[in-house]
């Protein structure tokens, strides 16, 4: 299957952990643009790029998952 990810927005939970930061890396080399949902702020020194928006969010907390 063949997706035209071109500036497509692609929501990524984990984004900070092994896989997550791995999909990332894929999504960005094929044009898309990410959210990235992290747990901590403190850990997203691997996300740094005009094409990926951090989200701090607590999934105990169903506040914080708006506007995401």
């Amino acid at each position: 299957m063949n997706l035209d990810l071109r500036k497509k927005l692609v929501l990524v939970s984990g984004a900070s952990g092994l896989i997550g930061t791995s999909l990332i890396k894929l999504l960005l080399a094929e044009g898309a643009k990410v959210r990235a949902l992290v747990r901590n702020s403190s850990k997203t020194k691997y996300l740094r790029d005009p094409n990926i928006e951090i989200k701090v969010i607590d999934f105990a907390d169903p506040a914080t998952f708006k506007n995401t």
